[in-house]
């Protein structure tokens, strides 16, 4: 699984000669004018650092969130991060304090609106309470070759048209295709699946979309009126929020119901499948040559007029039956097309891109 990061900026007051210490540890960003980064990248934490203010853009993994759950414990474990790579003192710091960015997905406060504050090393340090009100999880698929981007188009184009009272945006074939799902009634997670080099290339960040190449994201975006109401069931904490386990909850009951598990395979191969099929034990399904005919004309059916369209036309007895038998054989409902936007695709087989599974482990 990609490991899930989320920014905090620490705005640090330092003593006189110190600034040009840390500023001579870091490298210019050559994309960002006025902006340094840690070179090499000191993990689990990675390092901006803005001359103006002098503000640590602290990035931060699962791993180095265990157990943090106020924050007292996340500016102490922020601190003592800062305080060993760059050999200085408590002494050295006048104070600091998390502040919130428009890029940050946490809002730092105190339940008084007011700043807790306490004197380390002499100095005043501000502290406040964490508190959450956006999360996002997401998995990055590296695509293996450019086949897979048209087949994952060709998916986009057949998925479910709703899931979980969110409508699919529009879709239309281009390198910045997008597969959304958001709803202006109700406000609570959305879902996005894109490729992250060309998003960022239409944010002129030209080294990003060098990095990101050939990366597919799928994203579950869990806003503030959905963690307030799951308030009973689960705390609007880092602790709670920052688990693999969660992540894998919102993929399985938002992403699992428009892309399903199992693998993505061309049509003519999948129909192949069906018809070739010969249960081998008697722990194997028996399918009947008119029950492999009629599922095959449903999953050439899907991939004509889409999936939401094509289970309209059959009756939940029906669509339950081919579901599972579809299922039992291996074969994802959604099979991409033999030609896709005037090429034929060679690749017969791929695997399902928002499974944690067949995600990349990125560097912070």
């Amino acid at each position: 699984m990609a490991r899930h990061i989320d920014t905090v900026d620490v705005q640090l007051s330092l003593h006189g000669g110190v600034k040009d210490l840390i500023k001579s540890k870091l490298s210019p960003s050559s994309t960002e004018a006025g902006v340094y980064k840690l070179s090499p990248v000191y993990l689990p934490v990675a390092f901006k650092y803005k001359c103006r203010g002098y503000y640590l853009i602290v990035k931060l993994s699962h791993e180095f969130m265990v157990g943090v759950e106020t924050a007292e414990e996340l500016q102490e474990k922020v601190i003592r991060v800062v305080i060993d790579f760059f050999h200085i003192s408590t002494a050295d710091i006048v104070k600091y304090k998390v502040v919130k960015t428009p890029t940050s997905k946490i809002r730092v406060r105190c339940k008084s609106g007011k700043y807790i504050t306490r004197k380390i090393g002499g100095n005043e340090i501000h502290q406040d309470l964490v508190e959450i009100n956006r999360f996002e999880y997401k998995n990055d698929y590296k695509l293996k070759v450019y086949d897979e981007q048209l087949a994952a188009q060709d998916i986009f184009r057949i998925a479910s048209d709703t899931v979980n009272g969110a409508d699919k945006g529009q879709y239309k074939y281009s390198n910045r295709t997008n597969c959304t799902y958001s709803s202006e009634r109700n406000n609570h997670v959305s879902i996005t699946c894109y490729f992250k080099e060309y998003e960022r290339l239409e944010n002129g960040d030209i080294a990003g979309a060098e990095r990101y190449k050939g990366i597919l994201r799928t994203e579950v975006k869990v806003k503030d009126r959905h963690l307030n109401y799951k308030k009973d069931v689960r705390d609007k904490t880092l602790a709670n929020y920052f688990k693999e386990e969660v992540a894998q909850e919102y993929f399985t009951n938002y992403i699992e119901p428009v892309f399903y598990t199992e693998h993505f395979y061309r049509l003519d191969v999948a129909l192949d499948k069906i018809q070739e099929y010969k249960p081998k034990t008697k722990e194997d399904i028996v399918v009947k040559q008119l029950e492999k005919d009629r599922v095959c004309s449903f999953l050439t059916r899907i991939n004509e007029v889409g999936i939401t369209e094509a289970k309209s036309e059959h009756d939940k007895k029906t669509l339950k039956k081919y579901f599972g038998i579809i299922k039992r054989l291996g074969i994802n409902p959604l099979c991409y097309s033999q030609v896709i936007h005037g090429k034929e695709i060679t690749i017969e087989k791929m695997d399902n891109f928002t499974l944690f599974i067949n995600g990349i482990n990125e560097d912070i």
